[in-house]
């Protein structure tokens, strides 16, 4: 049996947003988008769910992304209701070494190993 949990957004409270700060050459604050994310598996009794990372959190308007935050990786056992609390910003083009972008506020997840 494999299990298909869909987090669904529980509290978000939304900053206005001036458009102006979602041109890429602005130099004004980052907008934000405050979430509050559940991961329910508290109706199985038996067996815990293992959430890969890779993913992310989006907030788009009228298609284009606005903010964005990693989705990390763990492991919920079974009888659990997981909550995360993200802080979504939009990200500011910058240069890693290596010339690779990178994206200012990024995040790493790390684990010691996957299942």
């Amino acid at each position: 049996m494999m299990a298909r949990p869909s987090p669904e957004v529980g509290h978000r409270e939304v900053f206005p947003l001036d458009t102006l700060a979602l041109l890429p050459s602005s130099s004004q604050s980052s907008p934000q988008v405050d979430a509050v994310v559940p991961a329910d598996n508290d109706a199985n009794e038996k067996t815990g769910i293992d959430y890969r990372g890779d993913g992310e959190v989006t907030v788009s308007y009228s298609g284009k992304r606005v903010v964005a935050s990693p989705w990390p990786a763990f492991h919920q056992a079974p009888r659990n209701v997981t909550v995360f609390s993200m802080a979504l910003r939009q990200r500011q083009k910058a240069e890693r070494s290596g010339g690779h972008p990178k994206e200012e506020g990024d995040k790493e997840w790390r684990a010691s190993g996957r299942p």
